[in-house]
């Protein structure tokens, strides 16, 4: 691919008195003499002065094409016109030696750009526009990786700033109402990838006292305590816990496992006592009191559905 580097002359003197670099430079042209003639007068470049100042003479600049480059060294070769041209006297109007970028700012007009843009806010409508462009660019992960790069290590100025009060409640009330960036899709897939990652693992000591310490003192309601009741009864651990223990208990009373005799509603193998092991039930039968209620209810909301 390819660019060019392009010229811009007086026409009553014949000197070169801009070098530029465009994709399409007869519309760049076109550019520098809308500009000059929009922005002249504001921002006041010694370019903006001479082209109004041509203008004002009843002409206008001239465009000369200088040469086509690739577009890796573009810069190298504007840089390269400037030099020969100001070798031959040329006062050029560029605000830098060309190339890639400003390198010839004098600190006074540092300074006096720092002070004209201290203070200057930008409106909702250019913040928007600005906004809207990247919008929707993704970023590869090398540029990510840069950016965290450079980032690493710095101080963002906020660090140990106590948020005072009105900030805080300033802060509240832009946020309300607003959608969570988190979709609760989201926030469901990071809980369940948390509760996962900690499944298993035992707690240390110290931690099991910072959660004593600060639990300490709460008190629970009724309604919360029979959530989490039944959150634990009802845990795969729990109800394996316990049906371990009561077969080892009937083990211990001398009861024998029948393996053809399942409790109705989860499926158990149930045990019975020596003595009655050669009476065979017609019944249904059920390792818990809690289980044969819970059958019911089932049975009861079947025979409601038919109906």
């Amino acid at each position: 691919m390819t660019t060019f580097i392009y010229a811009l002359i007086d026409p009553f003197t014949e000197e070169v008195r801009y070098v530029g670099k465009s994709n399409r430079p007869k519309e760049r042209f076109r550019d520098h003499l809308y500009e000059a003639t929009v922005y002249g007068a504001k921002r006041n470049t010694h370019k903006y002065r001479w082209i109004l100042q041509v203008l004002n003479q009843g002409s206008k600049p001239r465009l000369r094409i200088l040469e086509e480059v690739a577009l890796e060294i573009w810069g190298e070769r504007e840089q390269f016109w400037m030099d020969h041209f100001r070798a031959q006297g040329c006062r050029l109007t560029n605000s830098c030696d060309g190339g890639y970028g400003v390198t010839n700012i004098s600190d006074e007009t540092r300074a006096k750009l720092s002070a004209i843009r201290t203070g200057r806010k930008q409106s909702p409508e250019a913040i928007e526009k600005r906004a809207a462009k990247l919008r929707g660019i993704a970023r590869s992960k090398e540029f990510g990786a840069k950016i965290s790069a450079t980032k690493k290590g710095k101080s963002n100025g906020l660090e140990g700033r106590p948020c005072s009060p009105e900030k805080a409640a300033k802060i509240s009330a832009a946020q309300k109402g607003k959608p969570r960036f988190i979709s609760p899709e989201h926030r469901a897939a990071m809980v369940a990838g948390v509760r996962a990652a900690l499944t298993g693992k035992p707690r240390s000591p110290e931690t099991i006292e910072k959660m004593r310490a600060a639990n300490k003192g709460q008190h629970v309601s009724p309604e919360q305590r029979a959530l989490l009741s039944e959150s634990v009864r009802n845990s795969p651990a729990h109800i394996k816990a316990s049906e371990e223990q009561r077969r080892e208990a009937w083990r211990e009373a001398g009861h024998t496992e029948i393996p053809e005799l399942r409790c109705g509603y989860c499926g158990a193998v149930l045990y019975r006592a020596p003595s009655r092991l050669k009476k065979t039930p017609s019944a249904i039968f059920y390792c818990t009191i809690s289980h044969q209620m819970l059958a019911r209810q089932q049975a009861i909301r079947l025979e409601k559905g038919k109906q």
